[in-house]
């Protein structure tokens, strides 16, 4: 019963603040709760009545991503893109399903899409740095992080790709700064204990 209303609330805001909102109400919702089954049974439903609204496939998409099925999720991120073009999340995510579909170069154009709508996503610079470093294109990389490091100097992943960057680069002063930054902001942790790892190893 409690389940029940939990539902109910996201469609009693969506209709309280119009139709527009309604994609964006529920689609967060489903998201937070993992309701992922839910949200593409009722966003495939929403679809069928309106093929060409934007943030019903974005969403959609994003559930599919969350539930594995990836081929499937590109598909409505794409279409997503092309109705919405002006949005940096929706290329973002496309990039991301293209990253799990083992297409790094589709994945790498879509964060850049996404960058030259919005040149700040954080997320997309993040996710641009990863896709360089798995590539090994450490100098862009690193210059990726900076850029994100600059905007959010806490991120977890660009400080610690930072420490490992130095280290291929054999920067020992700054892979040893990199690791006690990365410790400084996350004492705690699997990845902590990495870099503890990587200090005992300089010595």
């Amino acid at each position: 019963m409690r389940l029940k209303i939990l539902l109910l609330i996201p469609i009693f805001f969506a209709l309280l603040i119009g139709c527009g909102a309604k994609q964006m109400v529920i689609g967060e919702f489903y998201l937070d709760m993992k309701k992922y089954e839910k949200g593409i049974e009722t966003f495939k439903k929403d679809l069928r009545d309106n093929p060409y609204n934007a943030s019903t496939n974005y969403y959609l998409g994003r559930f599919l991503l969350a539930d594995g099925h990836y081929q499937e999720a590109v598909k409505y991120f794409k279409s997503a893109t092309k109705l919405g073009m002006q949005n940096a999340d929706y290329n973002f995510w496309l990039g991301v399903a293209y990253g799990v579909s083992k297409q790094p170069h589709l994945e790498r154009k879509s964060y850049q899409t996404a960058l030259s709508i919005k040149k700040k996503h954080t997320q997309a610079l993040t996710y641009l740095g990863h896709n360089q470093l798995e590539s090994g294109e450490y100098q862009a990389a690193l210059k990726s992080y900076e850029k994100v490091l600059k905007l959010r100097p806490a991120n977890p992943s660009a400080l610690y790709n930072r420490g490992l960057i130095m280290k291929k680069f054999d920067r020992t002063p700054e892979e040893k700064k990199a690791w006690k930054e990365y410790l400084a902001s996350y004492p705690s942790g699997s990845m902590a204990r990495r870099a503890v790892n990587h200090l005992n190893v300089l010595g």
